[in-house]
């Protein structure tokens, strides 16, 4: 049975706020590999992974090595990987005629949680997994799959898996126990995942986490360019089409605690569209895989519009499967889209309505909207799938406030026939009265 979400179907035909710059030559034009980043290299610099680590609840952030599938894990595993030097030259990957007697990883004692599924290439992990706790769903490190989102499109898409290593060192991805159809095992809920990648001239947009807590950190100088994926895994109710994630009566095929992301290339002649002068800066998290699109601007009605799909049940038929969305919004868009001067006002100024798919209804859930290190953040929780459609709109009856985000009160004075205003923290002058 082959398990697909739709995500692909929908985000890319959705209008987002992505700015466009036509590349100035052919040298310049945008090629993102079709097939996965292999660990960098002396050989290979770009497209490629260059740092992974893994931090749990109250720890540290650990490093982790790439252990190459039939090759025991490097003495130095756990090493930092140093950054290329300015020259743009890398570090040598962990070589594969790694010697025969480096330890490997220790035994898995969640081992049997888990089965094998297929042969991967290597996965990333270090000598102290177990020590650290990380073996306890029954995985011994982390897949990372980057890659381009389709045959088609230079859009990044990136999947963090579990893995797993046997007594021979064979590398395989690690599914779920007895899966028939090759289930991912679930990750930590708790771990939080970093994925530092060189990606040469590409130019990150809008990006959607499929996970929790999702950031994409971007860096370089237009032609040297790396991104940093950092969140946690969260649960995702994968379908078996796309009918599954319509109406409410679709049942899951599995549920996997799944880290993920896609992120737009603004540098793609086939992505120009979008509306003039946003940052394309934005970042939208959800665990409603399936048909999930990124913001969509109404220019007529001053809206926000975007969807998050997934089957209504879990596996189980019964269990109705909840979800959340995130929006980072940066406050320089916001002025740009609503007129928005000061964001302290966000919260009064903008409106977030949730409605169902079936009938238009108001979905009873938490919203909330905040700001932070420059980003209006709206959040929404607890809702109910199938397919729920997101709106934010400034508020009809907002006043803009002045200053500091408070309105200055003043006293009004009088002297006779003449009158003044004064802040409210002065006293009258001299001759008038409080009026």
């Amino acid at each position: 049975m082959r398990i697909r979400s739709a995500l692909f179907a929908t985000v890319l035909i959705a209008a987002s706020l992505v700015a466009f710059k036509q590349p100035a030559s052919a040298a310049d034009a945008l090629s993102v590999p079709k097939t996965t980043f292999p660990v960098c290299s002396t050989t290979r610099v770009n497209y490629c992974i260059d740092t992974v680590t893994i931090q749990s609840p109250g720890g540290t952030a650990e490093n982790l090595t790439f252990q190459a599938n039939g090759t025991a894990l490097a003495a130095a595993a756990g090493a930092a990987t140093p950054a290329p030097a300015a020259s743009g030259a890398a570090t040598p990957a962990p070589s594969a005629s790694a010697s025969a007697s480096a330890p490997a990883a220790p035994a898995d004692p969640g081992a049997d949680l888990t089965d094998a599924g297929a042969v991967v290439t290597g996965i990333w992990t270090n000598s102290d997994w177990v020590t650290n706790g990380h073996s306890a769903l029954g995985y011994s490190g982390l897949v990372i799959d980057a890659k381009a989102v389709n045959a088609f499109d230079n859009h990044l898409y990136l999947q963090v898996k579990p893995g797993k290593v046997d007594a021979s060192n064979k590398t395989t991805l690690a599914i779920q126990k007895g899966s028939t159809i090759g289930a991912p095992a679930l990750q930590s809920l708790d771990d939080i995942v970093s994925v530092k990648i060189r990606v040469q001239n590409f130019q990150a947009g809008v990006s959607m986490g499929f996970g929790n807590n999702v950031a994409v950190n971007r860096e370089g100088d237009g032609t040297n360019n790396t991104l940093t994926i950092t969140g946690s895994a969260t649960p995702l109710a994968m379908a078996k089409n796309v009918k599954d994630c319509e109406g409410e009566a679709g049942i899951a095929a599995y549920t996997s605690n799944s880290l993920g992301a896609l992120v737009l290339a603004v540098n793609d002649p086939t992505a120009g569209f979008g509306v003039d002068g946003v940052s394309g800066d934005m970042t939208v998290s959800s665990n409603g895989i399936c048909n999930l699109s990124t913001p969509v601007w109404d220019e007529a009605a001053k809206t926000l519009n975007w969807t998050a799909a997934a089957p209504h049940f879990a596996a189980d038929g019964k269990t109705i499967n909840q979800g959340f969305y995130k929006a980072l919004i940066p406050v320089a868009d916001a002025k740009l889209l609503w007129g928005l001067t000061n964001p302290n006002d966000a919260a009064s100024a903008l409106q977030v309505s949730m409605t169902t798919d079936a009938n238009n209804t108001e979905v009873n859930a938490v919203k909330s909207i905040a700001v932070k290190n420059g980003f209006i953040i709206i959040s929404s929780t607890g809702y109910q799938y199938s397919k729920p459609t997101f709106k934010i709109k400034k508020n009809p009856s907002y006043k803009p406030s002045t200053g500091s985000g408070t309105a200055k009160k003043t006293i009004t004075c009088v002297k006779g026939k003449v009158v003044k205003s004064v802040p409210a923290t002065a006293a009258c002058p001299k001759g008038y009265t409080k009026k």
